[in-house]
């Protein structure tokens, strides 16, 4: 029986290093392109939604600056100005992109 144990400590000890090396390579910074459609990203508004994202994000293991990167257009909530903010975003070509907007498109005949 004290050979088996052995052989298991043994087994154990070698493959450490190879599980540990693994677990320390770097992933790629994911970058994150959020679009605010508020004047500012302190707005309580923008902020009932963009703190809590960010929050998540750091339970599940997302550090801002080490695994993610954010990349944010505060636009002001004018449709002109939230369609440049996102094509912006776009170009960034990030991984994802969040867009936090209520806003609807209106006809020009009824505004």
């Amino acid at each position: 029986m004290k050979r088996r144990k052995f052989i298991s400590f043994l087994g154990g000890a070698v493959m450490y290093p190879l599980t540990a090396g693994a677990q320390k390579k770097s992933q790629p910074t994911r970058r994150i392109g959020v679009l605010l459609p508020y004047e500012d990203e302190r707005d309580l508004r923008a902020a009932a939604i963009w703190l809590p994202l960010k929050q998540r994000l750091r339970e599940l293991g997302w550090m801002e600056g080490s695994s993610i990167r954010f990349e944010v257009r505060i636009t002001g909530e004018h449709a002109e100005t939230i369609s440049v903010g996102a094509k912006e975003l776009v170009a960034t070509a990030p991984d994802v992109i969040v867009a936090f907007t209520n806003l609807t498109h209106r006809n020009k005949r009824e505004a």
